[in-house]
């Protein structure tokens, strides 16, 4: 504190001071809070605080903090403090009150996997009086590190290796995190099939991950884990390997710490063949197909498959296989009489001859363990039957146009097990080879038989040679290499007789030619088909036409044509006859008349018997016109024109054909047209005219044309018009007047063109008219006023009756007066007369000054004092002396407060080009707004423009008051489908008297403009008004674009900015991040909602992209348990993924190959159900679901055939007989239909067997064998077989029919049979019959001869009594 002492000396006062300190004995005592601090890494910072343990404080003190560097490091685990970091405690705290202060130290996250770290924070004071606790000068901070390590195995999470490989490497990966010291992680062997003797087990075994290693590069630590080799077939074994960790931080992620390895026993059995091949005799019963080791042993037993392969031999036919599977036992081995299997098949024997058959049997092992060195075995049967065989005929008639016909020999014992051909040899007789060819062999087919008469044909071709010859013969006989074929001598060869039956076409042409001058013409008849080997003759005779005999040829009459031996179509092969043409030298036309042939030989045919013969007409007619051309008056009104023959004489009547073509004559306008005028010469008329009307329309016009054309009605090079075309000239004698349409005219000097126009003003014109246009000075004077002319204007028909042409004026800058010159009409026509001829025209001046202030706008300081403003002449020159008003206008600055007013005239001199003048601005030191005048510059003088009127002054303000903007919200999302965001700023400080403009830039991050947003505006303004503490928002609307793209969320960015000195942009707070969330979605479908595949194919089923994307998508197909098709049909992993990546366009497809295996069954088409499905739910699926359609291979057939080729059945009485089907073995899966059909051979159906039609049989894989009953009628006292077939068919494409497709039935009738005992008493009956019927006839006939005689009796015994 200060004292003083005042002293007060002769008036004076003297003063005199002194400072007082009191100096400050007490003291504090500071200290930590705590001993010890923990924080996690990721927290951001740690609190550390400091408390006053002794005392109180009455003044502020600072306490210095600072660090000392444990293992924890500066600018890598915490940001280091300021060197004069202080804690500060205030005046008044009390070391009771609780109140500590407190300092925050920044902590570091590196995202590195380490061990905690920690520093220590020490206190320490400047001040004596400030005692640091030395129990609490100190505080440790732990850092605790709060990054996990993931380790997963690398590859999970199943493992493959071959037995004999030597060892699997098995790997950890860290897929998350980055080490700073090392780690450790246990791996450990799980046993399943496999045990300790096939791998070297592990038992938590450590991977030690070393400082430096981190997911980024996927770094692996791996171990080696051994497999053994047994040599022996076991099968494929698994073991599991696992990962543990005792360390919380190190985690091996649930999914992906467990593996399963398979050993794949890669140790093989090798089989072959005991023998390639196997023959055997049909009737040895049974052959054994064996297969023998060459290489491994067996620890287990091993199945192969066995199947038969029918070739041409036929399972259960020809063989049949008891046992289909082939079992080698565990512990056989290449040492013999334990290395070979057999299977054994039967052999049947079927009697009938056949080609020697064979069949195969395929042997398939499922494990591929098992190496077959040969998979098909192939099996012969020989045949041991025979056959003999005849010619049905020893002698065959044919006509040479038959062409192919059969020679036939029967099979006179044996029967047919398959085809069988027989050779034939063709021996010459008379007919040579070029009269036959043998096509083919004697066939006999499988199933005919000795019983029932089969026939076996060769084919031979007979050659026609379409010429006359007597009857020729060749014979065939039969020869076979084969003993198993008999050849019975006495029908071995058959003779053949060809019977010729050709003819010979003869025709005429369709017409014949000659010119009548030339006195003949030629008529010949052609040989069209065949050749002739006998003279022959046809007779030819003519019949009139136009032409007629003898007036213009010579008539035939049955004239003949004689044919000569050798005559052909090829050589030789016409007869012609000449026939006189007269030559009258009369021009007639064309003249025809008619020739015919005809014949009594029957072998000579006649194509076309008749022909037409014209005789062309030479004699040549020439017309012409008798002028070259014509003149007429117009108003004559008509032209005569006239034609004659010039050269030439007719026998008939000719037309010449006359029109009208328009020439600068338009008809209908100048005279009337002639379309189509005929003119009729004939043998006494030579010279025809016709008359053309001529019109008259009383106008103006030049001599016009127009022509008159010829030509003859028939078109002929003997009709000749010597000048087809006459020109006819029309002359105008009619008069017009024009002249000027004004006698005056007035122009503006600066519109340059002008026009000046003539007209007709009586009398019309239908050809152009032409005047003379010139140009006469006045005061106006050419080329420094107007520019001289001299031209024509031309009045054209049909077009306006005024007529323009433009004045060129010499346009000048300087003013001057009025003048004029003058324009002239002229004519050299006589038909023109010309009035007005003159008119004048004056030239009126147009030239301006333009007055302009020298800038449209001006800015200046409020304390500038004064200011400038210039006056500029722009355009035009000053010949006089003007003047031009200057004034201002008030706008928010105000005339006598804010500037000093103007209102004055300024005067420019001759040639002058700029005038200046002050305004003066008063500075009122009044915080506000700019202020505006205006300066205003006009003048009332014609001939003067002002181009820039007006000038704006801005006076502006003082700047000491600073505004400051910032962004509302630092970050914004918005949906894409929303289509705008609305972002904010807010004034943060400050208070708006005018409004204030802040711009933004946006800026692309991931989103990209203008493709995913776009803006309107780059400005938000802020009103008068607004403060930092009220209404301080304004906001801005961005259009956000919903491109229907899928793709993932993008970021732009808002960026603030100001132009404006008095308005900040808070750097921190600058800035607002926009994320556009997507809204669209990826639509994908099946490319066909159904596919189809045959069995043992591949096909691949595709997915097709109906939306464009912008990032990659994966989503699953997935097989439905729905499906009708099992495992076995197909190989597919059940989930696979597909991926289509980003930017792929619209249509887009990527597609699955699914194998489709073939099971060897006849089966229904079976469907595979195929799904789409994804766990994101902006994929839709258009058609989640395809199904794949899977056919049966064509190969995959069942045989089918009759059991019986033919059947004899002797039948007593009507009866119920089955008709038998079989099949092969093949497997069916599904039902099969065949059908049985009659047909009648030596029968009626319905009579003698009911028929079948079209009746179904249905096979299924239990049923082999299936019968139908037939029901065969008996008939008495019928002694002949009856013969008809059963016809085996089906339509289902996987049924297999061979050649036992018919059974031919034959039906034998056999009467009852009775004794002769029995035929002994029929007749005894018979005759006892009879005498009976004798006896009572004769009773009969006593009776009623006693009853007629008894009244006789009475009357005589009455007379005799009486």
């Amino acid at each position: 504190f200060a004292l003083s002492l005042v002293e007060e000396r002769k008036g004076v006062i003297v003063c005199c001071c002194s400072k007082v300190t009191i100096v400050d004995d007490d003291y504090v005592k500071i200290s930590f809070s705590e001993k010890n601090y923990e924080a996690v890494e990721s927290s951001g910072s740690v609190e550390l605080c400091a408390k006053i343990t002794e005392r109180c404080l009455g003044t502020d003190v600072d306490v210095k903090i600072s660090i000392m560097s444990d293992t924890a490091l500066p600018k890598l685990d915490y940001k280091k403090l300021k060197p004069k970091e202080n804690i500060t405690f205030h005046s008044g705290q009390p070391f009771d009150g609780g109140i500590s202060q407190c300092k925050n130290i920044t902590l570091i996250d590196d995202n590195l996997y380490e061990r905690n770290q920690s520093f220590t924070v020490v206190l320490s004071s400047y001040y004596p009086s400030v005692i640091i606790d030395p129990q609490g000068n100190s505080t440790t901070v732990t850092i605790l590190d709060d990054e996990e390590l993931h380790i997963d195995l690398l590859n999970c999470c199943d493992y493959e290796i071959k037995e004999g490989a030597g060892s699997i490497q098995i790997c950890g990966v860290i897929t998350k995190g980055t080490l700073e010291v090392n780690a450790s992680i246990d791996i450990s062997t799980l046993s399943e099939t496999a045990n300790n003797m096939d791998y070297s087990a592990l038992n938590f075994h450590s991977l030690t991950f070393i400082s430096g290693q981190s997911a980024d590069d996927e770094s692996t630590q791996c171990v080696e884990i051994e497999i053994y080799n047994d040599d022996i077939i076991e099968g494929n074994e698994y073991f599991n390997v696992v990962l543990t960790s005792y360390f919380s931080s190190v985690v091996a992620v649930s999914g992906m710490s467990s593996g399963n390895v398979r050993i794949v026993d890669n140790d093989v059995v090798k089989l072959r063949p005991h023998k390639k091949s196997y023959d055997v005799m049909e009737n040895s019963g049974v052959v054994s197909v064996c297969y023998e080791i060459t290489q491994g042993v067996l620890g287990r037993n091993i199945t192969l498959l066995a199947t038969t392969h029918d070739r041409n031999a036929i399972s259960d036919l020809d063989y049949a296989v008891q046992s289909k599977e082939l079992t080698f036992f565990s512990g056989q081995s290449t040492k013999a009489g334990s290395n070979m299997q057999c299977l054994n098949i039967s052999i049947l024997d079927d009697n009938c001859y056949e080609a020697n058959e064979d069949f195969r049997v395929n042997f398939k092992a499922d494990e591929s363990e098992v190496v077959l060195a040969q998979r098909a075995n192939t099996v012969e049967i020989e045949d041991d039957d025979a056959i003999s065989i005849a010619f049905v005929n020893t002698t065959v008639f044919v006509l040479e146009s038959a062409g192919v016909i059969e020679i036939c020999a029967e099979l006179t014992s044996g029967c047919l097990g398959s085809d069988a051909s027989v050779p034939v040899d063709v021996i010459s007789g008379t007919a040579l080879s070029s009269d036959y060819r043998l096509i083919s062999e004697l066939l006999f087919y499988s199933g005919q038989s000795s019983n029932d008469s089969s026939i076996g044909c060769a084919k031979v071709e007979i050659i026609n040679d379409n010429s006359y010859e007597r009857a020729e013969y060749f014979s065939v006989s039969l020869s076979s290499s084969d003993p198993s074929i008999i050849i019975e001598t006495e029908n071995s060869s058959v003779n053949i007789t060809i019977l010729d039956d050709d003819d010979v076409l003869i025709s005429l042409l369709d017409h014949y030619e000659a010119l009548e001058n030339n006195g003949t013409i030629k008529v010949c008849a052609f040989i069209k088909r065949g050749e002739f080997e006998v003279i022959t003759t046809v007779e030819v005779f003519s019949s009139d036409g136009n032409a007629s005999s003898p007036e213009d040829y010579a008539a035939l009459v049955l004239h003949p044509l004689t044919f000569r031996e050798g005559q052909s179509h090829k050589h030789n092969n016409m007869q012609c006859v000449d026939i006189p043409i007269v030559n009258d030298e009369l021009y007639e036309g064309n003249e025809s008349f008619e020739v015919e042939i005809f014949t009594n030989y029957s072998s000579v045919i006649v194509n076309k018997s008749f022909a037409f013969v014209i005789i062309i007409d030479d004699d040549a007619v020439t017309f012409r016109p008798k002028q070259n051309s014509y003149e007429v008056i117009e108003n004559l009104l008509f032209v005569e024109i006239c034609y004659e023959i010039f050269n030439g004489l007719l026998e008939a009547n000719i037309d010449l054909q006359v029109h009208t073509s328009n020439g600068t004559a338009i008809s209908s306008n100048d005279y009337d047209a002639v379309v189509s005028r005929v003119l009729t010469f004939t043998s006494d008329v030579s010279t025809e005219c016709l008359n053309i009307t001529i019109t008259d329309d009383s106008c103006y016009e030049v001599d016009k044309e127009f022509e008159v054309i010829s030509s003859t009605v028939l078109s002929s090079p003997l009709l000749n018009v010597l000048q087809h075309s006459v020109t006819v000239t029309i002359k105008s004698n009619n008069n017009i007047t024009l002249g000027f349409r004004n006698t005056s005219y007035k122009f503006t000097e600066s519109d340059n063109f002008h026009a000046v126009c003539a007209e007709i003003t009586t009398g019309c014109i239908e050809s152009d008219v032409v005047v003379k246009f010139t140009t006469v000075n006045g005061t106006a004077l050419s080329l420094e006023d107007y520019n001289f002319q001299s031209v024509d204007i031309t009045f054209y028909s049909g077009q306006s009756l005024i007529q323009c042409t433009n004045i060129s004026l010499v346009v000048d800058d300087g003013f001057e007066r009025d003048e004029y010159f003058t324009a002239v009409l002229t004519s050299n026509s006589y038909f023109v007369t010309v009035n007005p001829s003159h008119t004048n025209i004056t030239v009126i001046d147009d030239d301006v000054l333009t007055f302009s202030l020298e800038e449209g706008n001006m800015t200046v300081l409020e304390n500038v004092g004064a200011i400038e403003v210039c006056i500029d002449v722009i355009e035009g020159t000053l010949g006089t002396e003007i003047f031009v008003t200057v004034q201002t206008l008030n706008g928010t600055a105000k005339d006598g407060y804010d500037y000093g007013g103007v209102l004055r005239n300024i005067t420019f001199g001759p040639f002058g080009i700029r005038k200046c003048f002050q305004i003066h601005i008063f500075n009122d030191t009044i915080d506000e707004n700019q202020e505006t005048f205006v300066v205003e510059l006009s003048t009332s003088q014609e001939g003067i423009s002002v181009e820039t009127a007006l000038l704006t002054v801005t006076i502006a303000i003082d700047l000491s008051d600073v505004d400051t903007v910032a962004m509302a919200k630092a970050s914004y999302e918005v949906l894409e489908s929303d289509g705008a965001v609305k972002v904010c700023a807010v004034l943060t400080g400050g208070i708006l008297e005018r409004n204030e403009v802040v711009s933004y830039i946006l800026s692309n991050i991931t989103a990209i403009s203008p493709g995913d947003y776009t803006y309107m505006s780059q400005e938000i303004t802020f009103v008068s008004g607004q403060s930092a503490t009220a209404d301080n928002m304004q906001c801005l609307i961005i259009n956000i674009t919903n491109d229907n793209v899928y793709e993932e969320d993008e970021t732009f960015s808002v960026r603030l900015y100001s132009t404006s000195e008095v308005v900040n942009v808070d750097q921190k707070r600058d800035t607002a991040n926009i994320s556009i969330i997507d809204t669209s979605i990826a639509e994908i479908q099946w490319t066909s909602s159904t596919y189809v595949a045959t069995e043992n194919s591949n096909v691949s089923v595709c997915v097709e992209l109906n939306s464009p994307i912008e990032t990659d998508i994966t989503f699953n197909i997935n097989i439905l348990k729905e499906s009708t098709a099992a495992y076995t049909d197909y190989e597919f992993n059940k989930t696979e993924s597909l991926t289509f990546y980003s930017g792929e366009n619209l249509g887009q497809t990527t597609c699955v190959n699914i194998s489709i295996l073939n099971d060897n069954a006849v089966e229904s088409t079976e469907i595979l159900l195929i799904s789409l499905s994804s766990e994101l739910r902006s994929i839709h699926f258009k058609n989640a679901t395809t199904k794949l359609e899977i056919t049966q291979d064509p190969d995959d057939r069942v045989l089918v055939f009759m059991e019986n080729s033919s059947l004899n059945v002797q039948l007593t009485e009507t009866v119920q007989y089955p008709i038998c089907v079989r099949r092969n073995k093949t497997i069916l899966e599904r039902l099969v239909v065949v059908t049985l059909s009659t047909e009648a051979v030596s029968t009626i159906s319905g009579v003698d067997y009911s028929p079948l039609n079209a009746v179904g049989l249905i096979l299924d894989n239990e049923t082999d064998k299936i019968c139908y009953n037939i029901t065969l009628y008996y008939t008495p006292n019928v002694e002949e077989d009856k013969m008809f077939k059963v016809l085996l068919t089906s339509v289902d494409p996987a049924v297999l029919l061979n050649v036992m497709n018919v059974t031919t039935l034959t039906v034998t009738q056999i009467e009852p049979h009775h004794d002769g005992v029995s035929y002994v008493i029929i007749i005894l009956i018979l005759v006892a019959i009879f005498l009976l019927l004798f006896f009572c006839i004769v009773i009969v006939l006593i009776v009623l001869q006693m009853r007629r005689a008894a009244p006789r009796d009475r009357v005589e015994s009455k007379k005799t009594q009486k």
